[in-house]
């Protein structure tokens, strides 16, 4: 079955040209064709599609006593687009902010940690990425950030797509017997011309949303809100250490990092970039550069340039010891302001 593809207003739209016809690919409509299998590659009984009071579609999954999960049909993509995905969530039970306000240290908890506590796990998405012989293609990044702990929000990841994939899915999963799931509004809207080459330098995508850094690492870095600032938030690493995602690069080639951070008493705050090679046994002549440091209660802000070394095709940027408002990286300009 043949597609076509409509851009309006920055999201990615995939019409089927024949409607009496199973989809071979995603159908991005917000369900409006009324068919379950236009959407989602596992077909069953269990999950459905459900007409809301609006007059709107949603999928339901329900809750059950063994692991639930759908995954959506193929979309077409592209080795370092980059993407804005998002949906609607309604979650019922027992494990959301309205009813459990302790419901944030569950998030950061594994799901062995979960399990070992008496909580069944927590309602994820997950955004995977398949070849053209459709073998799964690593992400790149660590997609930690996926729980769905409020009974009613919208939810949103950004990613680059990793080299080597041509489609991705979306699989959203319900392990926990007391809760039941109803997705809607699915969008993905292609960012073309990205403020900077990390997603989320300014950490604006808040707390609940995938951030785009490491959050886990022993569970003690994490988002914040900003205490002096309404509305902006922070990355809190003062007890650990994170690296943002990969960020595709060049070797040779200039580039600047922009940022903004501090150190809390007795600590020191670090921020580095770290060079990978295609190939991780290919030892760099430059494994990483050393941005800037601060101790002992102090900030700083700045600019820097730094060249990637020879056989560099991804970095990734490393913070430690500190609270951190912004991290830009951008291509190299002369005029280039914070």
């Amino acid at each position: 079955m043949r597609s076509i593809i409509n851009i309006i207003g920055g999201v990615v739209l995939f019409y089927s040209m024949t409607a009496s016809m199973k989809a071979s690919e995603m159908l991005w409509d917000n369900f409006q064709s009324g068919k379950i299998e236009n959407y989602i590659s596992r077909v069953g009984k269990v999950i459905e599609l459900v007409k809301e009071e609006d007059g709107t579609f949603a999928l339901k999954i329900p809750s059950a006593k063994t692991r639930i999960f759908l995954t959506t049909l193929k979309t077409p993509v592209k080795g370092g687009e980059r993407y804005n995905f998002s949906f609607m969530s309604k979650v019922d039970g027992p494990y959301i902010f309205e009813k459990n306000p302790q419901i944030e240290e569950l998030m950061l908890m594994s799901n062995k940690d979960r399990k070992s506590n008496g909580v069944a796990p927590l309602p994820k998405w997950y955004i995977l990425f398949q070849d053209s012989n459709n073998r799964g293609v690593r992400r790149g990044y660590n997609q930690f950030y996926t729980c769905m702990l409020f009974s009613n929000k919208r939810y949103a990841e950004e990613f680059v797509v990793p080299n080597g994939a041509k489609t991705m899915t979306i699989s959203f999963t319900n392990g926990n017997k007391d809760t039941s799931l109803r997705i809607s509004d699915l969008k993905l809207k292609k960012i073309d011309n990205p403020k900077t080459l990390n997603i989320n330098g300014d950490f604006s995508l808040g707390r609940y949303n995938y951030s785009g850094w490491n959050d886990n690492y022993k569970f003690s870095c994490r988002l914040r809100e900003n205490p002096e600032k309404n509305g902006a938030f922070q990355y809190d690493a003062h007890k650990g250490i994170s690296y943002g995602d990969s960020i595709c690069a060049e070797p040779g080639k200039k580039y600047n990092i922009s940022y903004r951070f501090g150190s809390v008493k007795n600590k020191t705050a670090r921020l580095r970039i770290y060079f990978y090679s295609k190939d991780r046994k290919i030892k760099l002549l430059r494994p990483f550069v050393r941005i800037a440091v601060v101790s002992k209660g102090k900030s700083i802000e700045g600019t820097k340039t730094f060249v990637t070394p020879p056989k560099t095709v991804k970095m990734k940027i490393y913070l430690n010891g500190g609270i951190y408002d912004y991290v830009k990286v951008t291509e190299f300009s002369d005029n280039q302001n914070n």
